[in-house]
This record gives C-alpha cells, structure tokens and sequence, in this order.
C-alpha cells in the first residue's frame, strides 16, 4: 500500500510540474525543465501573421478577378464600314452555315468561339477559314476575333474549321458564304 501512495504521489508532482513553477513564473514541462520559447504567440505576432495572410488573400482575389474579367472587357471594335456578318462556333457547328453579302461591299466577319479553354479537342479555340479569300480567322476561347473584307466576285465560297472537331472531315465545321452580283 505504501508504494501505491507514492505513485499517486510522483503522478500528483508531475501534473503540478505543468504549472507555472518557482522560476519566474515561466511555464514547465512535465519533466521538470523551462521550455523553451513562448507558450502562446503575444499580439504582435497574430498582428504580423494576420497581415500576411490578409496581403495573400488579397493578392490571390486580385489575380482571379483579373483572370475572370479578361473576356469580358475585350477590345473595343471600331466601327466596320459596312454589314457585319456574326457566325458563333461551338462542338455543334456553325450559326448560321450560310451567310450571304453583296459583291464589291466591305463586309466584317466576326467569329464567337462558344466552348471554354478546358474543352479536350482543340482546347476551346475555333478556325473560320475561306481558303479561295485567303481568310483565316482563330476565336478564342469564349471570345471574339474578326477581320474586314471586301469580296470583288460574286460565287459560293465554303467556310470550315481545322482546329478542332475533326477538322474539314467533320459535316457540322462547315458553312457557305453566298456573295451576289
């Protein structure tokens, strides 16, 4: 029984070794030594920590926010001088497959890629091209490009896109631009 009391005994002195002991107030471990550093951070320390991960924070909104935005604020068009013909591209197809312009008229084509950056097969990107014209126009993903002609010969001038979908094999990746005279 005696033994029994002095267990209980070192278990009492090692749970009070915990506690601020006769050195100064400073805390103890269980085996009897100071530690070492701080127990807790003091406030100028949450202050430096908390200032950090607010410029993080904000440094990682800015960045996305910037990301974001890039498509919708684009580049302002000028003024076409004459019709502007839009034809949108997704995985689907053209809209419309045909256009139609008048012989001799400067036209804008302006061309919409509907499918995002993370599409597999082309990544997002979509080609309006009229090899007889020389026109070769790239969208973006989710964006816009366009470029001015004039078309001096009425005839039927078929339009494709190579970059992705199956290039010129694929039936939906092709259109016709109908000029009359």
């Amino acid at each position: 029984m005696a033994r029994r009391k002095r267990r209980r005994q070192t278990g009492q002195r090692g749970r009070n070794a915990l506690k601020k002991g006769a050195s100064g107030g400073q805390p103890r471990h269980r085996s009897g030594r100071l530690r070492d550093g701080p127990v807790r951070p003091n406030a100028g320390d949450r202050r430096g920590r908390f200032v950090i991960y607010a410029a993080v924070a904000g440094t990682v909104i800015l960045l996305a926010g910037w990301l974001l935005a890039g498509p919708f604020l684009g580049r302002g068009s000028e003024a076409a001088a004459g019709p502007v013909l839009v034809v949108e591209a997704d995985m689907g197809g053209f809209r419309p497959k045909v256009l139609h312009a008048q012989a001799g008229e400067t036209i804008t084509l302006r061309v919409k890629s509907l499918d995002t950056r993370f599409h597999l097969d082309g990544g997002g990107k979509h080609q309006f091209a009229i090899d007889e014209l020389g026109i070769n126009i790239i969208a973006p993903p989710r964006g816009t490009e366009e470029a001015t002609l004039t078309v001096a010969e009425p005839g039927v001038y078929p339009f494709y896109c190579s970059v992705c979908c199956g290039g010129k094999a694929n039936p939906s990746m092709w259109g016709r631009l109908i000029v009359h005279g």
